[in-house]
């Protein structure tokens, strides 16, 4: 083990920046020979971060890194997604940060909540306590031990988030943290709209007659909690009454047997108790990952934030006006005001979005 290779080994073991988490060494290598070679005077070489300790000619591996250590420190609050879009900036000539889907489907997520670098270091410790021989991957069981969830149809749905297939051994640090970042963030609507998913299994926008029964077989598993209030629930959607008897004046599915996303949100909101299940493996990420608390704050930001977004798309670009409520909250919380800028940009990106569609159509 070289001398780089047990720093990074030491910082991330002390709970270190979770961007090391991502370190790419070859790309990281490449660069600094790059970076060395031509003093960064060329006019495409993409500007070096002020947080770095040495510059070119003497700029190392070790260094680039050791800069990073000493710049955020220990219980750094610095944005997650700013901190690796610096990092991917630096690195420009490495494609396979700015290029990969799944990296950028990360980095999205993480801006649209506000995640920090805290944040993402609570996270990888309860990872790593579970990384038994510190691979630095888990298995399937293992990801759902962390979580407390048994491996089933409804729990296996998280995977998706991370396009982790079924038959997957080994499941690395960034696609558990999509995994859980993505599910933990969902709001009820969209919950019930991964339940949906989840169970229309031909995609057809349906649920017929054998899909709806696969749900409610899974939903009223007895390995899940209060099984006998979730079948009673269930019972009467179907129609049927306590003792499990037709009774067709109670039904509350469609006569062709087909449910919409409507109709099912429609369930859900008369039966809540029947989908408690899902609620409840939220609860448990949600548990393990930042606690109930950090995440209703986040989401709620994230539900500002869309609220916002959609305003602008009904008003050509015009963020609302604040309320004095908001004016005098923004004085001590600096979130008010970053929530608004954040808005603003997923907004611009949408329009940029929209106009090379639009150019590549035409």
């Amino acid at each position: 083990m070289n001398e780089l290779e047990y720093v990074l080994e030491e910082a991330l073991r002390r709970e270190g920046p979770a961007l090391l988490v991502f370190w790419n060494l070859r790309g990281l290598e490449s660069f600094v020979e790059q970076a060395n070679a031509f003093e960064s005077e060329q006019a495409d070489a993409p500007p070096l971060p002020y947080w770095l300790r040495s510059k070119p000619p003497q700029m190392t591996t070790l260094s680039v890194t050791m800069g990073l250590l000493e710049f955020i420190g220990r219980g750094s609050t610095q944005s997650f997604e700013t901190m690796f879009l610096e990092y991917t900036a630096m690195m420009r000539r490495v494609d396979q940060i700015e290029q990969d889907p799944f990296m950028r489907a990360m980095l999205k997520r993480c801006y649209e909540l506000g995640l920090t670098i805290r944040d993402i270091r609570k996270i990888k410790k309860k990872y790593d306590e579970n990384d038994m021989y510190h691979t630095g991957e888990t298995t399937q069981a293992e990801f759902f031990f962390i979580i407390n969830e048994s491996r089933r149809p409804l729990t296996t749905g998280i995977f998706q988030y991370a396009n982790v297939s079924m038959d997957q051994k080994l499941i690395s640090f960034d696609e558990y943290l999509l995994c859980v970042v993505s599910f933990a963030s969902l709001t009820p609507p969209e919950l019930f709209q991964f339940v949906f998913d989840l169970y229309d299994a031909d995609k057809s926008g349906s649920l017929d007659e054998k899909e709806f029964a696969t749900m409610s077989k899974e939903l009223q598993s007895h390995q899940f909690a209060f099984p006998k209030n979730v079948a009673t629930a269930i019972a009467m959607i179907e129609g049927k009454d306590p003792t499990g008897k037709k009774d067709t004046r109670r039904g509350y599915l469609t006569e062709d047997g087909l449910v919409d996303l409507n109709e099912f949100l429609k369930f859900t909101h008369l039966f809540p108790v029947a989908f408690f299940p899902i609620f409840n493996f939220q609860k448990n990420v949600r548990r393990v990952t930042l606690g109930e608390n950090k995440w209703s704050r986040l989401v709620a930001r994230k539900l500002k934030m869309q609220e916002l977004v959609s305003h602008m798309r009904r008003k050509y670009g015009s963020i609302p006006e604040m309320t004095w409520r908001e004016r005098l909250a923004s004085v001590f919380d600096p979130h008010v005001m970053d929530i608004r800028k954040r808005a603003s940009k997923i907004y611009g990106q949408e329009i940029t979005q929209r106009q090379l569609i639009g150019d590549a159509d035409s």
